[in-house]
């Protein structure tokens, strides 16, 4: 439970299972001198013994029960809507996925999505960070939270009430996710940026815009542009966060499955990457020759076009293993001729890695597709 607002204060943060365990959080060490004998008693009461980690990972939680919009029905962000957009509904119960989103409201996004809770012994006061934030303000604690643990970076002014533009959200994106796997995961290969407006993205985040990219938690819009600079709207925002909850899900296991599609030369190139991020091998059993495959689906849920159709298979049982920190990528091409006769039916795409682990869970509904040409 946070303290009453209006006054600085030390506390304790937990993000519920975060690895490493709880953190202790001395606010006035952190921003100003220890004023009083109180209170640097206070804050020495603060250290936890050793038996309080814990070593479970960081839960990602959706912010309410799924909620329906009428206005996302039959969109590319129905699901991260349902799953993060109460936060964004006004009175009139709809969504509104094209509107801006403000820097409070995707601050507010990511603490819940993240689930963090930080208890204080003392009140805190969001003027410790921000001179244009009140405590009184909606969000306030929440972005006090974010401050502390360094995902919201920023220093001075917050501008709450501005539009959040594509780089930053980019950039908060990866400071949750850089702070909730407690820097442990790798990025061995990081994708060059190749979007036609590289150029506009700042220096200081087109480190987040390339890691972002290579985990699949975002894409560029229209014709290959990022538009760094261009508000983020919220359907954008609660994508970005489904996509940030995902990535954590399977980080939990200390694995981590994702599948991308991109066209390249007129057909569509589709990827199923296995990323071991855990300290030792891997594998999994698959009962023939085939490790993985691709559907193509209609608005409807009827499939276009299915990769192992008229396929052969050696069917004989095997195990494909992967050393620690290994990535194992899987890809295949839909040709120009196919791809041409369905491309303007498909609404989704799914890739399957077929068999099964006991070192870690693979979903047997497969995973979505991101980064595909129809979810720009």
């Amino acid at each position: 439970m946070r303290a009453a607002p209006g006054k600085k204060g030390c506390g304790v943060g937990t993000v519920p299972g975060l690895r490493g365990g709880k953190r202790g959080i001395c606010m006035r060490s952190l921003k100003t001198l220890v004023a009083g004998v109180l209170s640097a008693a206070l804050c020495a009461a603060l250290v936890l013994p050793a038996t309080a980690q814990t070593d479970e990972p960081i839960t990602a939680v959706p912010i309410s029960a799924k909620l329906t919009y009428a206005d996302v029905e039959g969109t590319w962000c129905k699901t991260p809507a349902m799953d993060y957009g109460a936060l964004f509904v006004g009175d009139d119960g709809l969504f509104h996925p094209n509107q801006s989103t403000t820097r409070m409201e995707f601050a507010r996004l990511l603490h819940q999505v993240l689930g963090i809770q930080i208890n204080y012994f003392a009140a805190t006061d969001i003027g410790t960070y921000f001179d244009d934030v009140s405590n009184s303000d909606t969000g306030a604690g929440d972005l006090y939270d974010l401050a502390t643990l360094g995902i919201v970076d920023d220093t001075g002014a917050f501008r709450p009430s501005d539009a959040l533009t594509r780089q930053e959200m980019v950039h908060y994106t990866m400071n949750a996710l850089r702070y909730s796997a407690d820097g442990a995961f790798r990025l061995p290969m990081i994708a060059a940026l190749s979007f036609a407006d590289d150029a506009q993205i700042s220096d200081a985040y087109r480190l987040d815009v390339a890691e972002a990219v290579t985990k699949n938690l975002v894409n560029g819009v229209g014709s290959n542009y990022f538009r760094p600079l261009a508000p983020a709207t919220r359907a954008q925002a609660v994508t970005v966060a489904g996509r940030l909850a995902d990535w954590l899900a399977g980080y939990r296991s200390g694995v981590d499955i994702t599948a991308s599609a991109a066209e390249k030369d007129g057909a569509l190139e589709l990827t199923l990457s296995v990323h071991n991020h855990t300290d030792k091998a891997i594998s999994f059993t698959h009962s023939s020759g085939q490790l993985f495959d691709f559907v193509l689906f209609d608005a409807a849920g009827n499939e276009l076009y299915r990769w192992s159709d008229g396929m052969a298979f050696t069917m004989m049982v095997g195990t494909t293993e992967l050393a620690a920190g290994e990535i194992r990528v899987f890809t295949e091409t839909v040709d120009a001729q196919t791809y041409a006769s369905i491309k303007d039916k498909i609404a989704s795409a799914r890739g399957y890695l077929t068999g099964t682990s006991s070192n870690f869970s693979i979903d047997a509904d497969g995973y979505a597709v991101i980064g595909a040409p129809w979810t720009k």
